[in-house]
């Protein structure tokens, strides 16, 4: 078996599959090919199957919505749109990329995308309609920017797209963890900047930091003004974590599953949040019912490896290390170095017994 020498990133990629390009294709079908597709980086087919006419008829409906525009004073300038190159920009970095369920409504059919990060857990949303010979994509809902598409396009196109003065200030002290004082920015803007949609979503995500409070009644305004949408609990759920208000962070998890209610990785946060909170039984349930539902996903294994050490239950922990030494091939040596700063599993008798074996 071949060894993997380094522990350095917790995502397994997992190599594409072939393409279905030809015949009558099923939604789950186009839905993985999708998947295959930019997970190897490869835009062809969803360039291949993008319905530009019907995207250029969502630029020109949320044109309209903004009452600031002529119905055709931007669209044409939609069509030099190269859908490959904008969903790739999207995916940037991505890691990995899963189909996880398809949502549908009284006129939308959705498929849900996760993607895994370095940084984090993001979603994408492809809407789709069926054709003769299968299914298109005419837009695509990004869960990073709280935004459609065809939003963006034509944001950019009216230069829309940069961030105001105001909202550039925010985001500099956010990068700099002054959640704080970057709330006080926000707090003596104007009624009508407050609700400006960069704006609102950069101090939703600095409240999440600091006040939860500040966050439920950001959120609030967020619905008030861009209509009820669950989806907006993704946003605080890493500052709440970070901060230790798991109780939050449980809240927001929640809202978000009536949006995302087919991710089994969501039990990494879940498990995540109980062990900290030292309910060590409900956090060995989600770490379980991770790797049962993701076995291929390392993140699992780990979490529940981390557990058993951290609870003391060395026994439990070796055998977890040989789970992992067995199924993902990593040399005994790479693992202990892994576990450096868990000195007390380090020198117990259980951990030289699995070293020796």
């Amino acid at each position: 078996m071949k060894k993997t020498t380094c522990i350095t990133v917790l995502l397994l990629f997992i190599g594409g599959c072939n393409i279905i390009l030809s015949g009558q294709e099923n939604l789950e079908a186009f839905a993985r090919n999708i998947e295959q597709s930019l997970q190897n980086k490869n835009t062809f087919y969803f360039t291949n199957n993008f319905d530009y006419s019907k995207f250029y008829q969502q630029i020109i409906l949320w044109e309209n919505s903004l009452n600031e525009f002529t119905t055709n004073s931007h669209s044409k300038n939609m069509l030099a749109v190269d859908a490959g190159s904008l969903i790739g920009n999207e995916l940037g970095e991505t890691g990995k990329i899963d189909f996880i369920g398809i949502k549908t409504g009284a006129s939308d059919t959705v498929l849900v995308y996760r993607l895994l990060t370095l940084t984090g857990i993001s979603y994408h949303e492809y809407y789709v309609s069926k054709k003769m010979d299968g299914y298109s994509i005419y837009n695509i809902y990004f869960y990073n920017k709280f935004s459609y598409l065809s939003e963006q396009c034509v944001n950019q196109a009216n230069n829309r797209s940069r961030l105001t003065t105001n909202a550039a200030k925010i985001n500099r002290l956010i990068q700099k963890d002054r959640y704080r004082k970057a709330l006080n920015i926000y707090d003596r803007l104007s009624a009508k900047e407050k609700t400006v949609k960069d704006i609102l979503l950069l101090a939703i995500k600095a409240s999440s930091y600091s006040n939860q409070d500040k966050t439920t009644e950001l959120i609030n305004l967020y619905k008030s003004v861009y209509g009820e949408d669950n989806r907006i609990y993704l946003l605080p759920i890493e500052g709440s974590f970070t901060t230790s208000a798991y109780a939050s962070t449980m809240k927001y998890m929640s809202l978000l599953e009536t949006e995302i209610t087919n991710d089994p990785f969501l039990n990494f946060y879940k498990g995540s949040v109980m062990k900290e909170s030292g309910s060590y039984n409900r956090a060995e349930w989600c770490f379980n019912e991770l790797i049962d539902k993701m076995p291929e996903m390392q993140t699992g294994y780990f979490s529940l490896l981390k557990l058993y050490i951290e609870n003391n239950q060395f026994d439990s922990a070796v055998n977890q290390l040989s789970a992992i030494e067995q199924i993902f091939g990593y040399y005994k040596e790479s693992l202990s170095r892994y576990l450096n700063n868990y000195n007390s599993f380090l020198e117990s008798q259980e951990f030289t017994a699995w070293l020796q074996e």
